[in-house]
């Protein structure tokens, strides 16, 4: 692609009030932490130049992502293909203000409308089997080659100051039209048996965006386990995950990667490695995989890797009108 286009269609692509609020925060964190700014820059651009790193050893979660249940492009059931052909054992649904997708797994659909039995159309030619565990949090799908994958019931839900990932709650999560306040979000999250994630800090729609940091303060005091670096989140929005390392340092929060993937190449290239012998000795306990999941973040059991859309894949997946082969 010519340069020039691709600056002219970055240039008109964020001339709203928003995205100059996304400019005005990246020049802050360059002032006030340029080595930090310097060395997410070479992580951003290492990703440009397809230097990925690699998947580590270890149990792979997937943790955000989205299906055609909210405004992602795979199906449920394409999903769960992909994870299984991927190698990654565990995957966080996280629909917007939903958890269909999950509940149509439970009963073994494969479309967002139901219409489908997932083992009619799944396209590996496989007969899966899905148990739900005994506590409602988690549901567990198996090949007849014996891998499983583990989908805990999550959700990504807005609140009164911006988003928040939620994993391993008993029941659904209540979504009204009304908003609940940060704290309130958290404390019924943790009462259904679940944890938080901080999401798009110092992004529109994101924790941080409309009262600065009082607001992850806010949301650490109430109880949320966590904080994402986001692989969607390149230039020029680099500074959200330079600043979710600065906060994860300062309220010792588990630093989550994630690609918040929507569409098929955006899976599998951000995510957590838990150790295997610790993992599954855990779930030979029985101890529900979420909580498995929780312990380890909590101790700090785990390790991360993340990989950032290129230039096309950013202003593709943001709806510029820009593709690879232009």
């Amino acid at each position: 692609m010519n340069p020039l286009k691709l600056a002219h269609s970055v240039h008109k692509g964020l001339t709203n009030p928003n995205s100059q609020r996304v400019f005005e925060l990246h020049g802050e964190y360059k002032r006030q932490y340029p080595s930090s700014m310097r060395e997410e820059w070479k992580r951003v651009r290492r990703s440009w130049f397809g230097k990925r790193n690699p998947l580590p050893k270890g149990v792979l979660w997937e943790p955000h992502c989205h299906t055609t249940c909210s405004d992602g492009e795979l199906e449920p059931g394409e999903l769960v293909d992909l994870m299984f052909e991927s190698g990654i054992e565990a995957c966080s649904i996280t629909d917007h203000g939903n958890q269909r997708a999950w509940n149509l797994l439970r009963e073994g659909r494969w479309d967002k409308d139901g219409n489908y039995p997932l083992n009619e159309r799944t396209r590996r030619g496989v007969e899966y089997d899905i148990i739900l565990d005994t506590n409602g949090k988690c549901l567990t799908v198996y090949e007849p080659g014996g891998r499983s994958l583990f989908i805990p019931r999550s959700i990504e839900y807005m609140t009164e100051d911006g988003e928040l990932c939620f994993h391993g709650v008993s029941e659904d999560f209540p979504v009204s039209s009304e908003r609940m306040p940060l704290r309130g979000a958290i404390q019924a999250v943790k009462d259904l048996g679940g944890f938080a994630v901080i999401n798009h800090v110092l992004l529109w729609e994101g924790i941080a965006w409309r009262r600065g940091e009082k607001a992850v303060e806010e949301a650490v005091e109430a109880g949320a386990l966590g904080i994402e670096v986001n692989g969607a989140e390149c230039w020029p929005q680099y500074h959200s995950s330079v600043a979710a390392r600065h906060f994860a340092r300062r309220y010792d929060l588990a630093l989550i990667a994630t690609g918040d993937a929507h569409k098929d190449y955006m899976f599998g290239r951000s995510g957590v490695a838990f150790p295997e012998d610790t993992f599954f000795e855990q779930i030979g306990n029985k101890t529900p995989p979420p909580e498995v999941m929780q312990e380890h973040l909590e101790r700090g059991a785990y390790t991360t890797y993340l990989n950032y859309l290129n230039p096309f894949e950013f202003l593709e997946f943001f709806g510029f009108g820009i593709s690879q082969q232009e």
